[in-house]
C-alpha cells in the first residue's frame, strides 16, 4: 500500500444503509422516534435524553451486546462455539455480577473479562500513555524513512503515503508488536480492502447476496490472525517482557493479555484471528 492510493467504486448495496440514515435523520426533525429498515434488519432513532434513557432501562432487548454481538457474527468473523460464550453471559460488564447471575463461574463472565481488559490496558493513564509514546516514537520513525534529509523538499500524498501507509504502520505495530508485519506482509492490503465493506457487514446482509463481501473480510482475519500461532510460541511467557509496556512480538500489554485471555478462555483460531484483526481495525 505504500506505493499509490487506488480510487474504488462504491456500489449500490453500499449506498442504501446511507440512504436510509439520512432519511430517518430527517423525519426525527417531526417526531421523536421513528422505525426504519437499515438492510435486512429492523432499527430505530430516538430523540431526546429522556426518551432514550426509557427505552434502554424497560427494554432488555435494546443494549450495546446485541450490536457488539453483530459485529463480532460479521466483522470479526468468530466461531459459532465462542459467539454462543457472550451471548450465554447475562451477567454484566462490572466487576460485581448482575442480580441472578452471582454464581456464575469467573471463567464464564466474557463481557466483564473483554470489557475489563480495554479499560484496564487501553484507559487507564499508564497504559494509554504507554501506547501514545509508542505511536509517536514509530511514527516518527516512519516519517524518518520516508524524509531522510533535512531540509530537502520531498513530494508526500498525505491521505495515501503518510496517513495510508504511515500512521497506519505506526498504529499496528504500537498495538500489535513488529512481528505481525513480518509474518502477515499483506495485513495492510487486506485492511484496504475489507475497509470498503466495513459498513455493509455491519447490517449483516445474507452471505448468498454478497459473498464476495464476506470472502474480503474473512481474507482480513485471516492475514490477521496468520502470526498468533507464531507469536506464542515466539514469547518468553516466563520472561521479563510479560508485563512490559511494549515488546516487538505482541506489542502493548492490551494485546499480550488478550492474547492470554484468548488462550485462557478457549477460543478457537477463527475467533482468534477475529479478534486480531479487530485490534488492528480500530486502533
Amino acid at each position: 500500500m505504500r506505493g499509490g492510493c487506488k480510487q474504488h467504486s462504491v456500489s449500490n448495496a453500499l449506498e442504501k444503509p446511507s440512504a436510509s440514515l439520512t432519511s430517518a435523520r430527517k423525519a426525527l426533525n417531526k417526531t421523536n422516534i421513528i422505525g426504519f429498515h437499515l438492510g435486512p434488519r429492523n432499527a430505530f432513532f430516538v430523540k431526546g435524553a429522556q426518551n432514550v434513557s426509557t427505552m434502554f432501562r424497560n427494554t432488555p432487548a435494546i443494549n450495546t451486546e446485541n450490536f457488539i454481538l453483530l459485529a463480532m457474527s460479521t466483522m470479526m468473523n468468530l466461531s459459532p462455539r465462542d459467539l454462543a460464550k457472550f451471548a450465554r453471559d447475562k451477567s454484566g460488564r462490572s466487576a460485581k455480577p448482575l442480580p441472578g447471575h452471582e454464581g456464575m463461574p469467573p471463567s464464564e463472565r466474557m463481557w466483564f473479562r473483554y470489557t475489563d481488559l480495554m479499560h484496564r490496558y487501553l484507559s487507564q493513564t499508564r497504559y494509554a500513555t504507554a501506547v501514545a509514546a509508542s505511536y509517536q516514537r514509530f511514527f516518527g520513525e516512519e516519517l524518518e524513512r520516508r524524509f531522510p534529509r533535512v531540509g530537502e523538499w520531498k513530494e508526500a500524498r498525505v491521505l495515501c503515503d503518510i496517513m495510508k501507509a504511515d500512521m497506519l504502520t505506526a498504529a499496528t505495530v504500537s498495538l500489535l508488536g513488529k512481528r505481525i508485519l513480518e509474518v502477515a506482509p499483506d495485513l495492510f492490503e487486506r485492511f484496504w480492502e475489507a475497509h470498503k465493506i466495513f459498513g455493509l457487514l455491519l447490517y449483516k446482509p445474507p452471505k448468498w447476496a454478497f459473498p464476495s463481501a464476506y470472502a474480503t473480510m474473512e481474507r482480513f482475519v485471516e492475514a490477521g490472525g496468520r502470526f498468533f500461532p507464531d507469536a506464542w510460541e515466539r514469547f518468553d511467557w516466563s520472561g521479563p517482557d510479560v508485563e512490559a509496556d511494549w515488546e516487538p512480538v505482541f506489542g502493548s500489554r492490551f494485546y499480550r493479555e488478550l492474547a492470554r485471555w484468548m488462550k485462557q478462555v478457549d477460543f478457537t483460531q477463527r475467533s482468534i484471528s477475529g479478534m486480531t484483526s479487530a485490534t488492528a481495525m480500530v486502533r
